[in-house]
């Protein structure tokens, strides 16, 4: 069920190629593509300074963003739900980014008359929350317009006041756990991913964002544990074994990685992320042992060639086609 949006990626800003981490099956997603996958997008790095106490972005993982061949990719969340919108009411999907990219837009709208009259709506809740801030209602409708805008620091703020007023109310965990994990605050954000779940154990939507931030956090076995309570309960949800198998490849289980993407690939054989990762796999499986194991680097060739008909001149695919070739003796 749908609970949030999410942010529009500045597309001119990100780094090309295709990421790893990807959408839970109950949210629409694109058609797979090299820059349009599907993927749901992980938090790009915030700089709120929160009077609230939670930690900032500095407690990101240190290492530069992986290559493209294994990085983390993630989807986009759903609309925001208050107490005075429906959820995906007047939403659109968004494209995703990973969270070493540039900060996200939100939704970018299509006229400057729907900017201006967003802008205008934005600072009339402003002010009225500024003289009434006891008005929980208001600010239900602040962070909801502000989510949906991509003002994902400022929401921070006015969820912090209704998580504190409502500690109860697991929607409004579920976004502030969102807008922390858009603002890169990883800790905080699975604090509230851990808080959504004590509230709501069964949301599904919430172990697979908590299983993107342990992702990230470095936790690979608590990722695991999470991503597979997604896929036990949603077996057609690429996003969740793609994150899966990247869980499992961290923790030196690359054969188990690749036979979740294998089975993926069983049923979604177009999938281009799925196909970059099994290749990849497979290299990396066959590089293990002594001679190249030939059954391995056939199934790598065979990826590879099933990547090469959908994006021949991509960067993956050409990175690919290098591997397999000096992997082969070629």
């Amino acid at each position: 069920m749908r609970w949030i949006v999410v942010m529009l990626l500045i597309c001119s800003a990100i780094a090309g190629g295709i990421l790893w981490r990807v959408v839970p099956a109950t949210r629409e997603t694109p058609a797979p593509g090299l820059n349009d996958t599907g993927v749901r997008a992980s938090a790009p790095p915030g700089s709120f300074d929160a009077a609230d106490g939670l930690e900032t972005a500095r407690d990101m993982p240190a290492e530069s963003p992986p290559n493209a061949t294994d990085a983390p990719v993630v989807a986009p969340p759903e609309a925001p739900r208050s107490d005075t919108a429906s959820p995906g009411a007047n939403m659109s999907m968004v494209q995703p980014i990973h969270w070493a990219g540039a900060p996200a837009s939100g939704m970018r709208p299509e006229t400057d008359a729907k900017r201006a009259e967003l802008a205008s709506e934005l600072a009339r809740l402003e002010k009225a929350s500024m003289e009434n801030p006891a008005d929980l209602a208001g600010l239900s409708r602040l962070a909801t317009l502000q989510m949906k805008m991509g003002l994902w620091s400022s929401a921070i703020e006015p969820l912090t006041t209704l998580a504190a007023a409502k500690p109860d109310d697991a929607e409004v965990r579920f976004n502030l756990a969102i807008a922390t994990q858009a603002c890169g605050r990883l800790s905080d954000a699975r604090r509230c991913w851990d808080r959504v779940l004590e509230l709501s154990p069964q949301n599904l939507d919430a172990f697979a964002y908590r299983g993107e931030v342990l992702l990230d956090l470095r936790e690979y076995a608590a990722a695991e544990a999470d991503l597979r309570t997604v896929v036990a309960q949603r077996p057609d949800d690429t996003a969740a074994q793609l994150n899966l198998a990247l869980a499992l490849k961290h923790q030196s289980r690359a054969a188990e990685a690749l036979a979740v993407v294998e089975a993926l690939l069983s049923r979604a054989p177009r999938n281009v992320p799925a196909l970059v990762r099994a290749a990849s796999l497979a290299l990396d499986l066959a590089a293990e042992s002594g001679p190249p194991d030939r059954r391995l680097l056939e199934t790598a060739r065979q990826r590879i060639g099933e990547l090469e008909a959908i994006a021949p001149a991509s960067r993956e695919t050409l990175e690919l086609r290098e591997r397999l070739g000096k992997a082969s003796g070629g």
